[in-house]
């Protein structure tokens, strides 16, 4: 099986030069696009356009490097822009997502990208590499659809070729992601015989109180006491385990590891666009996908388990309790 050595997310990026720029965010993205069916070299492009090599004030101030419109977790910023009615151009007032992070960023254009809008789930179906022969073939889906530029699809082509990205477009959904360096949980010294954790108890711990009742929140928290591990009474929704986690000084990597607490940003994982989600990893296999053990996905007060797929699991954010 093939392996690649995992990369940190996006925290900054270097302006410097449209190079710097490209090795800011090329191992990330690489490993995201590949592990979701989709060609890194066209999310390198898109950033370098859409974002002028994240010199753009909407890079810069919000960290949107996709352009994406719309709000994100509530927020957005208006922006007049330019758009194309055939080969003329216009310029409207259109609202753009609001980020904390690049890697956010890129974590809900990837989302975007495989789950499409609301109106139409295969709206970008077209540059999939299952659909998409060719980062060509997937330039030209995106012309009139991502962009109304009719010199669109070109400009990527461009780009691409100027700054070989297409040598990133070698991961797949097999590749297999590793990171030596990540510490196991010190919650595997509670696993049975049979290298599996011990059944949910069902216990309300101190301070579970601090979290809502019956949601993922306070499942992960319980079920990371229970294990004889420690996590934080105010990690603030399950979107937000991550960043908060970050902040707080806990451990957390990109790749999947047993016995850490997994943060899915808002809609992904199927969790609300709004708050997103936690779970508790019970097992990773071979191919980096995922078997977590969650509450609230069946019901208020349901502990249930769920195999995320690779894609979905390099999207998340993975924290080793203490």
């Amino acid at each position: 099986m093939k392996t690649i050595e995992a990369a940190k997310s996006i925290d900054k990026i270097d302006t410097s030069s449209t190079e710097a720029f490209i090795k800011s965010i090329a191992d990330r993205v690489r490993i995201l696009a590949g592990k979701n069916n989709l060609y890194a070299s066209i999310i390198l492009a898109q950033a370098i356009l859409e974002s002028g090599s994240g010199q753009s004030n909407m890079s810069q101030q919000y960290f949107n490097i996709f352009n994406i419109t719309g709000a994100y977790l509530g927020k957005s910023i208006s922006f007049k822009t330019e758009e194309f009615s055939g080969n003329n151009p216009y310029y409207i007032e259109q609202s753009f997502r609001v980020y904390s992070n690049y890697d956010q960023a890129l974590d809900d254009y990837i989302n975007l990208m495989i789950k499409g809008t609301t109106w139409n789930s295969e709206i970008y179906a077209g540059a999939w590499k299952s659909h998409a022969k060719t980062y060509q073939e997937a330039a030209q889906a995106l012309q009139g659809i991502f962009a109304t530029d009719p010199a669109y699809a070109q400009k990527l082509i461009e780009i691409i070729q100027e700054y070989k990205l297409d040598a990133y477009d070698n991961v797949d959904s097999t590749t297999q992601v590793v990171d030596s360096k990540i510490p196991e949980s010190p919650l595997a010294a509670s696993k049975l015989d049979n290298s599996a954790y011990p059944e949910y108890n069902g216990v309300e711990y101190p301070g579970a109180d601090s979290y809502a009742f019956g949601n993922c929140t306070q499942y992960v928290y319980n079920r990371i006491i229970q294990l004889g591990g420690l996590v934080g009474t105010h990690m603030g929704n399950g979107g937000e385990w991550g960043i908060n986690a970050q902040a707080q000084g806990y451990f957390t990597t990109t790749v999947p590891t047993e016995g850490y607490a997994v943060s899915f940003p808002p809609g992904v994982a199927g969790s609300s666009s709004e708050y997103g989600h936690v779970a508790f990893v019970e097992k990773v296999y071979s191919d980096n996908s995922i078997l977590v053990s969650e509450m609230n996905v069946k019901g208020n007060n349901i502990v249930s388990e769920r195999h995320i797929s690779a894609g979905v699991a390099a999207l998340a954010t993975y924290i080793q309790p203490k």
